[in-house]
């Protein structure tokens, strides 16, 4: 799959799931459905060490009734990031073979979302990460500076209980959110 296709597809889904708003500083969107949200994307966790007491001060924060939080462990065939970084992290290297070698393995590891990257196990490449949402209800279609308040103080404290649950929490911005929703849908 070519660059092009790919942003072509991530078009596509910005054209089905629009955003109404989104607020840059509070990492907050308004929702169709008269609510607001945000999210987090994050890897999942290794183990059960300090998983449950983060979590545990998460479910405990003070949310308003009809609030909906969402965990999704999502293997996503978008790699692009992650190929992106890994590209990144080796633009040091002068020789042509070494940028041979980087080249050969982004192609290979891009292929592998496609094809299996051995065939007798079937395995293809994929990006585990997890997705965490919450929707809160607002009382009318605009939310008030109230809601917005809130909604954001609820983020500023999510964040950091994700963080001691050890799932590296990032916030969702319009651009993540498309390529989730993206590859969610097999675009």
């Amino acid at each position: 799959m070519t660059a092009a296709t790919l942003s072509a597809r991530r078009d596509l889904a910005r054209e089905l799931f629009p955003p109404l708003a989104f607020a840059p500083d509070d990492s907050l969107f308004l929702l169709a459905d008269q609510s607001i949200g945000f999210g987090f994307c994050g890897r999942p966790a290794a183990g059960s060490d300090g998983v449950a007491n983060g979590l545990n001060v998460l479910l405990n924060l003070d949310w308003p009734a009809g609030t909906c939080l969402q965990f999704c462990l999502w293997a996503s065939p978008d790699l692009e990031a992650v190929l992106a970084g890994y590209q990144a992290l080796r633009t040091h290297c002068q020789a042509a073979t070494r940028r041979a070698h980087v080249e050969q393995r982004v192609r290979f590891i891009r292929g592998g979302t496609a094809q299996p990257l051995e065939p007798r196990s079937g395995l293809r490449a994929r990006h585990i990460q997890l997705v965490i949402t919450a929707k809160l209800p607002l009382a009318g279609a605009e939310p008030t500076a109230m809601e917005l308040g809130r909604a954001g103080e609820l983020r500023t404290a999510a964040a950091p209980c994700l963080q001691t649950a050890g799932l590296a929490p990032v916030p969702l911005d319009p651009e993540g959110w498309l390529r989730i929703m993206g590859s969610l849908l097999n675009w």
